[in-house]
């Protein structure tokens, strides 16, 4: 039997514990889905929080209880203008619930990571311009090669 969101029981159980703020893994386990092991319970729990009913129901939950994504953005606001910043902990707390809410409701984008290779060709130049290098960690500039090489 499906309700108004045409959601099972289990899917609107699940639903409301997200929108509670449980985790998605234990959110598929209180809601009664019986996944064969742990990480068919995380991919469970992916494809319940991509289905558009479950995220509607969620989304109109937390508008209800104003935690929708205005209500998080207003939230940050304060939380950042705050002018106690000595509870570092409580200010990650509310950060990786904010962080945990924005994934869910699909505006946030994970961190990508780029690996970046150059080759630099180091054997045709000076001896004194490379120990500049090594104890200045940076290429030097025109003037300061001439300069460099200007020493003796």
């Amino acid at each position: 039997m499906r309700d108004e969101y045409g959601l099972t029981f289990k899917q609107r159980t699940f639903a409301e514990l997200i929108a509670a703020g449980e985790t998605n893994i234990n959110a598929v386990y209180k809601a009664g889905f019986k996944p064969k092991s742990k990480r068919n319970g995380y991919v469970q729990a992916y494809q319940l929080t991509k289905h558009p009913n479950i995220r509607a129901l969620v989304l109109e939950s937390l508008e209800r209880n104003r935690l929708g994504p205005d209500a998080v953005s207003h939230t940050l606001a304060k939380v950042f203008s705050s002018k106690d910043k000595d509870d570092i902990p409580l200010l990650r707390l509310k950060l990786d619930g904010a962080k945990e809410l924005n994934k869910m409701l699909g505006a946030y984008a994970p961190t990508q990571h780029h690996a970046l290779t150059a080759r630099l060709d180091l054997t045709r130049e000076d001896p004194r311009v490379l120990a500049w290098m090594a104890r200045e960690k940076r290429r030097p500039t025109e003037e300061e090669r001439a300069s460099i090489l200007e020493q003796k």
